[in-house]
C-alpha cells in the first residue's frame, strides 16, 4: 500500500503491512483465478480529508488560486444576477400591462436593465 500524507502509521503497522500485502498478494492472485475479483476491489478505501488537494501546492501557487476562486465567485453570481434582472424587466411589463407606467416611462426603465444584463453578461463573459 503506498504511503499516503494524510495516513497515520507507526514503523511497527508499516512492516506489518508489507509482510501481509507479500501474503496478500499471493492469495488474491489465486482467489482471482478462481473468483474472477481483484484485489483492489476487496481492500478498504482510505477517505481523504479536502484538504488533500492541496497538498501539492506552495506559496508560488497562492495567486493562480486566490484568482481562480474569485472569478468561480463572480462566474456563479452571474446567473443569479441575470435572473434578477429579466425578473425586473418582465415586472416592468406587467406593471405596464396593468396601467401603472406609461410607455416612455416603460421604454426608459427597460433600457436599464437591458443595459445591466449586457454589462452581467459582458464581464461573465471576460471572467
Amino acid at each position: 500500500m503506498p504511503r499516503l500524507p494524510w495516513v497515520k502509521r507507526n514503523h511497527r503497522q508499516d512492516s506489518h503491512v508489507s509482510k501481509l500485502s507479500k501474503q496478500s498478494t499471493a492469495t488474491s492472485y489465486a482467489s482471482e483465478k478462481t473468483h474472477g475479483t481483484s484485489a483492489s476491489e476487496n481492500e478498504d478505501a482510505v477517505s481523504a480529508p479536502w484538504k488533500a488537494l492541496f497538498y501539492f501546492t506552495t506559496k508560488k501557487h497562492l495567486p493562480s488560486l486566490i484568482v481562480g476562486i474569485v472569478t468561480a465567485i463572480i462566474s456563479g453570481a452571474s446567473s443569479p444576477a441575470q435572473s434578477f434582472l429579466i425578473g425586473k424587466a418582465f415586472g416592468l411589463f406587467t406593471t405596464y400591462g396593468a396601467g401603472g407606467i406609461t410607455a416612455k416611462d416603460l421604454l426608459e426603465k427597460e433600457s436599464k436593465y437591458v443595459l445591466y444584463m449586457v454589462a452581467v453578461g459582458v464581464g461573465s463573459w471576460l471572467v
